[in-house]
């Protein structure tokens, strides 16, 4: 497909789906959960602490340096 054949952002917005989608939503009022949703966003975290271990880090960087290792030791053993 050349660039020229892409269609453009605004044709693609103008498909009968879409129309009926956007009128759906204007007409339509967002339901009421008295304030839950916000209750559960205040409570979390503002982001998910990742506790870092060295030593996990160092066993899965060894890990793939011995899958590293084991896969150029089979390709030097398999005849060609």
């Amino acid at each position: 497909m050349n660039p020229q054949d892409t269609p453009s952002l605004e044709h693609a917005m103008e498909t009968p789906f879409d129309k009926a989608l956007g009128q759906h939503f204007q007409r339509e009022a967002e339901p009421d959960d008295d304030g839950f949703s916000q209750r559960v966003m205040a409570a979390l975290p503002p982001h998910a602490a990742r506790r870092r271990v060295r030593w996990a880090e160092w066993a899965l960087h060894a890990q793939w340096a011995a899958i590293s290792v084991a896969a150029c030791g089979v390709a030097a053993l398999m005849p060609i």
